[in-house]
């Protein structure tokens, strides 16, 4: 009996603890007053795993709570896919704590491609004919010319003289990134508007025949305009009639007149010109980027487009034979003449930033060199150059060559605040190796038994020269 007893008692001193415990805590909480979240165990603990959790921390770090030690801590709120100071989201943060935008509106030039003659070389010596209008040097030469009437009437040779492609508006954009503690990231690209200069048919009368730099209109010296002998009056009505083109024959330069594309009703002749970049760079950090005097050389990439089109039309008059009526008969024909060149440039650059800076502005000059290639592509077309069945042409040649450019910016920068600054800039671009419609057009027509024009063969020779971009360019900049 004593052994029974013994064995109940000491069964009743171990439960008794637990029993206790549980009545103890309130239902939903820990004995140590902590919040339970989930279902209640049997022991008044919970099973379940939860996000939230609670630490408890005693003298000797934390105490563990619940069944097999487990300890609950309590979390904060989303954080988001990257923890705080985390390598990653630390280097994203310093890079576009110094990142920067900038925006700025262009005003460029684009050199001229000079005074090119649209036509094949020719043997009339214009500047020692005696029958040449007294027409300004400045002005392209006019000269007497026989027509197919056998009429003598007064040509001009179409050129480039007067073609303008300056003050082109454009917009340029730019963003650095401080990507590492080595330097800067920086990409840019700009784009000109397209530049349209149109020559007509010229148009000769109130000429400043001496030279003084004032159009005459009384006193005027007397001049032979219809090539009789004598000397006319001068009149006030255009004294041109014709614009006159010339032309090889058989790839050889004849002697004597070779001018036998005459435009005598309409001649109309375009320039249109295309141009826009991108760059990339990394800016190494300058060794002493406290100096008042700072230098930060780069390398990086450039890319160029140089597209021009070139479009000649003109109007004619083209007399033939109808062999059932035996009579002459004449028509109007278009002509047409078109060339197009696209310059892809591209290649490794290197430079060199130097900046003065002070609190309120920067002054800084930045030379870029490109060496590399010059994809291009030329198109020649034409369209009833002889006469109405004349044998269209179309013609193209692709082929990659080196190319270059060089870059030369100078700049100021005022601080206009500690994130804003407003950016004016001086640039002169030049670009080398480049190939231009009015330099690959060969003027050539075969000749039938006889030296007579049988149809035309024009070729298409590519021949490179230079393009010069300046201009003043003005905008703001965005600083994080």
């Amino acid at each position: 009996m004593s052994r029974w007893s013994t064995l109940t008692l000491l069964c009743l001193s171990l439960a008794l603890p637990g029993v206790s415990l549980a009545q103890s805590a309130p239902p939903g909480y820990y004995p140590d007053g902590s919040a339970v979240y989930g279902d209640m165990g049997a022991y008044g603990y919970s099973r379940q795993k939860t996000k939230s959790k609670s630490r408890s921390y005693g003298p000797n770090g934390p105490l563990p709570a619940g069944p097999g030690r487990t300890i609950y801590e309590q979390l904060p709120d989303d954080q988001g896919w990257l923890y705080e100071d985390s390598p990653l989201e630390r280097a994203l943060k310093n890079a576009f704590r110094h990142a920067y935008f900038r925006t700025e509106y262009l005003l460029w030039d684009i050199s001229d491609p000079g005074d090119n003659i649209l036509g094949a070389p020719t043997n009339l010596t214009l500047a020692s004919n005696n029958s040449i209008l007294p027409i300004p040097v400045s002005e392209v030469p006019a000269f007497f010319l026989t027509d197919q009437n056998g009429n003598q009437i007064v040509a001009v040779q179409p050129s480039l003289d007067k073609v303008f492609t300056n003050e082109n508006n454009g917009i340029r954009m730019t963003f650095g990134l401080n990507s590492t503690e080595a330097g800067t990231f920086e990409a840019s690209v700009f784009a000109l508007q397209s530049s349209t200069s149109r020559m007509g048919f010229p148009d000769y009368r109130n000429l400043d025949l001496d030279g003084d730099g004032v159009v005459d209109v009384s006193g005027l010296t007397p001049i032979d305009t219809n090539g009789d002998g004598l000397l006319d009056n001068f009149s006030s009505s255009n004294i041109v009639d014709a614009v006159a083109q010339a032309v090889l024959i058989d790839g050889q330069l004849p002697a004597g007149d070779n001018f036998l594309l005459v435009n005598d009703l309409d001649y109309q002749s375009s320039l249109k010109t295309k141009l826009w970049g991108s760059e990339a760079n990394f800016l190494f950090a300058p060794f002493n980027p406290n100096s008042p005097l700072v230098t930060m050389p780069f390398i990086g990439f450039r890319y160029l487009n140089f597209s021009e089109d070139l479009r000649q039309s003109g109007l004619y008059t083209f007399n033939d034979f109808d062999f059932t009526t035996g009579l002459p008969t004449s028509q109007v024909v278009s002509r047409k003449i078109d060339s197009t060149t696209i310059n892809n440039v591209y290649g490794p650059q290197i430079g060199l930033r130097a900046e003065l800076r002070s609190k309120w502005f920067v002054l800084g000059a930045q030379p870029k060199v490109m060496m590399g290639l010059n994809s291009y592509r030329a198109e020649l077309s034409t369209v009833q150059v002889l006469g109405p069945n004349d044998p269209s042409q179309s013609l193209y040649e692709k082929n990659t060559t080196f190319g270059i450019v060089g870059d030369l910016e100078v700049y100021s920068r005022l601080n206009l605040g500690d994130h804003l600054s407003a950016f004016v800039a001086y640039n002169f671009l030049w670009t080398g190796l480049i190939t231009r419609p009015a330099d690959n057009i060969v003027y050539n027509i075969q000749s039938a038994t006889g030296g007579q024009p049988q149809q035309s063969d024009f070729g298409l020779d590519i021949d490179f020269s230079g393009a010069i971009l300046q201009g003043i360019s003005v905008g703001a900049q965005l600083e994080y």
